[in-house]
């Protein structure tokens, strides 16, 4: 706590006045639960103190902040959307604050949730001519979530239809192991198969290292078949046993491959019901990119560990896989004919709602100004950018 000191003798300040002082001092924000974004002078992004992705959009994010504006008061602040409120601990209010003492409380948000950062009808307009659909929906977005490790098993249990009880996972598992870290969802492969485990489901595991060593699998080692195989081959198929899927899952591909592993796998007769994959969320739609590799180029830059949403998506859309959540560095799509609600859905709009995480080499700044430019405007842009990070020897493919 930090006591104001006055001269004997003076009159109290009002709590109101109070409160600006001590906010100056800055040091009796409660910041449980909030992050505050700074940006080094180069433009990259500054680690964050407890969350590792930033919000696309800061102005769509619910903000609450508590703050201590008295010896015995406490103000609860709350911005969404550019409506601020401030109510008393118990949440009663709003509160009616001098102009003075709202503008000094506004303060303790970041600038970024104070402005819409496009025109409403500017907006709307981007979505009818360069979203897949039009319709919004706000589950799509998941924040929160890093793998979609909880998302999956809601999502499993909404679709229509038997399930077929098979997975194919490529790629490495998340999660502790040999019992370190906590016992907490982290994977959405195995938090499925622990989920439909009575169900018999079998999963085709193609490099994915040491598996019974994860904790969460535990007794569940067995229901995994185990294989190593040349990812960049331009034979790879699924066996027939692991064509028709519950889900077909991708994380890290080598050399960042992962649209053109999925389009061999889907031409050579996958049929999966939910894909889940990590996408290259600095990348926004509707612009399609994907790194290329070759025996006779050098690997893509770690920064860009995987093709863009808006590139996934068409290469599922001619097999009836649309977008129904993103954390933003993984996506999850599922057949239109199982999902329960009309597809396509705004991916825009989704997009807009969700994170971008791991973005020191592609800043969030520049992630956003390309989403809220116009398409013909940010084009150039990302070109620029991407052609600077590859360099002249790893070739790389951009389209709308």
């Amino acid at each position: 706590k930090m006591h104001v000191r006055r001269p004997a003798g003076s009159i109290p300040s009002p709590p109101w006045v109070v409160g600006m002082a001590l906010l100056r001092t800055r040091a009796l924000l409660s910041t449980a639960g909030f992050t505050f974004v700074c940006w080094s002078g180069g433009g990259q992004s500054v680690e964050q103190s407890d969350e590792y992705g930033a919000r696309i959009d800061p102005w769509l994010k619910n903000y609450e902040r508590a703050i201590r504006v008295t010896e015995d008061e406490v103000l609860l602040l709350r911005l969404h959307r550019g409506e601020f409120g401030a109510f008393h601990e118990d949440g009663s209010g709003p509160l009616a604050l001098p102009h003075e003492m709202r503008n000094q409380l506004l303060s303790v948000f970041p600038p970024e949730a104070l402005v819409e950062p496009v025109d409403a009808g500017l907006w709307a307009e981007k979505v009818r001519l360069h979203s897949l659909g039009v319709r919004m929906d706000p589950a799509c977005p998941v924040n929160g979530e890093n793998h979609l490790e909880k998302t999956i098993v809601e999502v499993f249990d909404a679709l229509k239809g038997s399930p077929r009880r098979t997975a194919l996972n490529i790629g490495g598992l998340y999660g502790g192991t040999f019992g370190a870290l906590a016992d907490a969802p982290d994977d959405p492969t195995v938090e499925l198969l622990r989920h439909s485990a009575a169900d018999g489901m079998r999963v085709l595991c193609w490099n994915c290292g040491e598996v019974a060593s994860i904790t969460r699998v535990g007794s569940l080692a067995p229901r995994f078949r185990l294989e190593d195989v040349d990812l960049l081959s331009p034979e790879l198929a699924a066996p027939a046993g692991f064509r028709e899927l519950d889900l077909l899952r991708l994380d890290f591909m080598p050399a960042g491959q992962s649209c053109q592993v999925l389009r061999r796998l889907l031409r050579a007769g996958a049929r999966p019901r939910l894909v889940a994959m990590l996408v290259l969320s600095q990348i926004p739609p509707p612009f399609r990119y994907a790194p290329l590799a070759s025996a006779s180029t050098k690997i893509p830059p770690d920064a860009v560990f995987s093709c863009s949403l808006a590139a996934a998506q068409e290469v599922l859309e001619p097999y009836d896989l649309f977008l129904v959540r993103l954390t933003g560095p993984y996506a999850l799509f599922a057949l239109r004919g199982a999902w329960p609600e009309p597809l396509p859905i705004s991916d825009l709009d989704c997009y807009r709602g969700a994170g971008v995480w791991g973005h020191r080499a592609l800043p969030i700044e520049t992630v956003r100004d390309w989403l809220f430019s116009s398409v013909d405007a940010a084009l150039p842009k990302i070109w620029g950018n991407l052609s600077e990070l590859h360099g002249p020897d790893r070739p790389f493919s951009l389209a709308l």
